[in-house]
């Protein structure tokens, strides 16, 4: 109880530390107001903001580790919420929670950038856009990827075991992950196996980059992706790493994902969930 009491009265010097390490290698917009929240209940903090901000919560059984809570204009905060529990079990977790911070405020960036660019800073004014659910599924990846390369260069740099759980790509963390993936696909609604998918590619992005001879091209996808859904993950995957931030794009994005949402309904009517 002791180091976890020291890291809470100490956690405003790590969140400043970690964004000052996310912003060296990532630019964080000067004008962006953004708040950094730890909370003990992420369901009732997220519920009070949409109330705040009149919108509906859509409650589900997920227990996040953080979220990113939209205002309605660029002109208020973003609130990010991180929970507790995770940061105060860093010592078994190796430091997760830095990971979450790197990936909400990836969010929040892409999210002020995209209104700001092209809503005149109305974050209301995104909602039921083809190119904004576009825009939703990129910036999924987009968090993953940035957060998690980072995070995991800094943990295999500074923790002396080289066979870190969930840092290093042994042939169990891949195996662990690709099972992870297929077991979506075949047992969740298209929807949720969609956004599984963009998370693992966005991991695996990050297995590209830094050992590239093993991961090029999709080498180690699983095999669910190489019999069933090779050309549309192959598109998708290339899209997502080419990003070049506009409409047209995010509108191409939103239609290859349709186009796997179609596969992945053929996938549960042959022996999925229906």
């Amino acid at each position: 109880m002791t180091e976890e009491r020291n890291i809470m009265e100490n956690i405003d010097t790590f969140i400043n530390s970690f964004i000052s390490m996310y912003s060296q290698e990532y630019k964080i917009p000067e004008s962006l107001k953004c708040k950094i929240q730890i909370v003990d209940n992420m369901k009732e903090s997220t519920e009070a903001f949409m109330k705040k901000t009149n919108r509906k919560y859509i409650a589900d059984e997920t227990d996040y580790n953080g979220t990113t809570c939209i205002p309605n204009s660029i002109d208020d905060e973003i609130e990010i919420f991180i929970s507790k529990k995770l940061i105060e079990e860093y010592r078994t977790n190796n430091w997760q929670f830095m990971c979450t911070l790197f990936h909400e405020l990836t969010h929040a960036i892409d999210f002020y950038n995209y209104c700001n660019e092209y809503f005149q800073g109305n974050y209301d004014d995104m909602i039921n856009r083809s190119d904004a659910y576009g825009f939703h599924m990129w910036t999924e990846f987009n968090a993953k990827y940035k957060s998690y390369l980072l995070y995991s260069r800094f943990v295999r740099k500074c923790i002396e075991d080289s066979n870190l759980p969930n840092v290093v790509p042994t042939d169990g963390e891949v195996g662990m992950q690709n099972e992870y993936v297929t077991d979506s696909i075949k047992n969740n609604r298209s929807d949720k196996a969609v956004y599984d998918i963009i998370q693992y590619l966005g991991r695996y992005y990050c297995w590209e980059i830094d050992y590239p001879d093993d991961f090029i091209d999709g080498k180690l996808f699983p095999d669910i992706f190489k019999q069933n859904l090779e050309s549309v993950i192959s598109d998708l995957y290339c899209l997502l790493k080419q990003t070049t931030d506009s409409i047209t794009y995010y509108n191409d994005v939103a239609r290859t994902i349709r186009l796997l949402m179609g596969k992945l309904v053929m996938i549960e009517h042959e022996g999925g969930i229906l």
